[in-house]
């Protein structure tokens, strides 16, 4: 979650919503615990292992779950570099976190941006959880080895871009359900007539945080001066990583030609 949604949320509660009305897959709010620093580095620990696990995600220290308005913000004493250094210690594989303070008008609030993980992360001597829906689920074998596997096998096309879906090349999508209206199937056909969000989401191009994935970015926005300026350039390392994944399965872009492909 970037400053801007973050913002916006913190002053929502501030202005008489609730933590907990607020928190989502992708967000959740801690404070401190009374008997230690430990004891609360190791709930982080334990919130950061859950996200990595999901979709990635944002943990805010600071603000009380079910307190409405100026009062939930209760702040914390929190070290930045302790946090970040004791949470890459806890957790197993490691995960570094984007950590950061700041004052809200409300109080102090400490936030972590967890990134999805590569492989399945828990906490030492604990078993894995993920994120489902605003709670930490238990993690089943069967459910670990498919989580292993996908992301032994990961495919960087089909990562989030952070290009938000309304930022599409609307020439692109015209290209696209031409293709489509010219198909002999009449479920593409149909498809063709959908609203661009579903009609993208059908195609397996936006994410659970409606942005385009790689491959969305690459097909329906392009890599022009607004793109470059978020960052959306493709490394040396993406092309090689690429290159092995169409060698050996196919890309998600290639699937999604596929898709609009006309039989």
């Amino acid at each position: 979650m970037d400053r801007v949604e973050l913002l916006a949320v913190l002053d929502s509660i501030y202005s008489g919503g609730t933590a907990d009305g607020a928190e989502s897959q992708t967000l959740d709010f801690k404070t401190q615990k009374r008997r230690s620093v430990q004891d609360t580095l190791e709930d982080l620990a334990d919130a950061v292992a859950c996200f990595a696990n999901a979709g990635g995600g944002t943990v805010v220290v600071g603000v009380a779950d079910r307190i409405a308005g100026p009062d939930a913000f209760v702040g914390h004493s929190l070290d930045v570099d302790a946090t970040r250094n004791r949470v890459y210690e806890l957790t197993d594989p490691s995960v570094l976190v984007e950590v950061e303070s700041f004052v809200h008008r409300g109080g102090d609030v400490l936030v972590m941006n967890v990134p999805r993980g590569v492989t399945v992360h828990k906490v030492t001597s604990k078993m894995p959880t993920e994120r489902v829906g605003t709670s930490c689920m238990p993690m089943s074998t069967q459910r670990i080895a498919s989580l292993v596997a996908e992301r032994q096998g990961d495919d960087w096309s089909s990562h989030d871009s952070g290009v938000p879906v309304d930022e599409v090349d609307e020439v692109a999508v015209a290209i696209a359900r031409s293709r489509l209206e010219r198909s002999v199937d009449p479920r593409r056909r149909e498809r063709a007539r959908s609203a661009t969000v579903e009609l993208l989401r059908a195609l397996g191009v936006v994410t659970e945080r409606n942005n385009l994935t790689n491959a969305g970015a690459l097909l329906f926005r392009g890599y022009g001066p607004a793109a470059r300026a978020r960052g959306l350039h493709l490394s040396s390392y993406a092309d090689r990583c690429a290159r092995r994944e169409r060698a050996a399965h196919g890309s998600a872009r290639d699937r999604i030609a596929e898709g609009v492909r006309s039989d």
